[in-house]
């Protein structure tokens, strides 16, 4: 018998591998495979257009998914912040397409979609919105050449997320697995609403830390380890 997959959708300008990196470190091997699911634009599909829809976002990564999405074989996905709101539609695309839906979604950092609003993406609001995030380094904002070079990036996944907020996806028929920092107050004002969206259980967890938890300690395998 194999390992459980979970497939794992980033943060807006982030590489899904940060998080299959942060989730390998204490993920129990034998039982679950942390696999990113890339989109186009970072990581090893830098270079490729980024993706401004739903349909556009799961034609980039049917192909990785239709292993699993195609059988009986079961798997998880997993989503931070941008992936986190991207994964109701993620659930229902694979529905339509006739795939084997998710044991589970784990939802981390994400607002339930009815809160989610329109966000500023002209360049002075994204880089602001950026810094106060706290994941991008200093050397980030003070280099020009990697302000150009991947804000376009930055752009085309709120962009994607502004698409997001006319779309209040049906109910689904898994389990969700809510996953928040204990110091990320605007994730933390709605989260109990993500029950509305699931005819099956609906968990809550805290962790230490603030939006970016996951990439900050290793709970959140330790839910994952624990709990599913």
């Amino acid at each position: 018998m194999g390992t459980t997959n979970i497939f794992c959708l980033p943060y807006a300008g982030g590489s899904a591998t940060v998080l299959t990196d942060a989730l390998t470190q204490k993920l129990n091997s034998s039982n679950y495979t942390a696999v990113p699911l890339e989109l186009p634009g970072r990581g090893m599909r830098f270079g490729e257009e980024c993706v401004l829809s739903t349909e556009d976002l799961f034609q980039a990564i049917e192909p990785l998914l239709s292993e699993s999405t195609g059988q009986d074989e079961s798997y998880y996905l997993l989503g931070h912040s941008m992936g986190g709101e991207l994964l109701p539609h993620l659930y229902h695309k694979i529905i339509e397409r006739g795939g084997t839906p998710p044991k589970g979604l784990i939802i981390c950092g994400a607002e339930p979609p009815e809160h989610l609003a329109l966000a500023e993406t002209d360049e002075a609001s994204l880089l602001k919105e950026m810094k106060k995030g706290g994941a991008t380094s200093e050397e980030f904002f003070e280099s020009p050449e990697l302000v150009e070079l991947f804000l376009p990036i930055v752009q085309a996944d709120y962009l994607l997320l502004n698409s997001l907020v006319s779309q209040i996806p049906k109910q689904m028929d898994c389990e969700l697995i809510i996953i928040n920092g204990e110091d990320d107050a605007e994730a933390l004002e709605h989260h109990e609403d993500w029950r509305n969206y699931t005819t099956a259980e609906c968990r809550f967890f805290q962790v230490a830390g603030g939006h970016f938890f996951i990439t900050e300690n290793t709970e959140t395998a330790a839910i994952i380890n624990q709990h599913i």
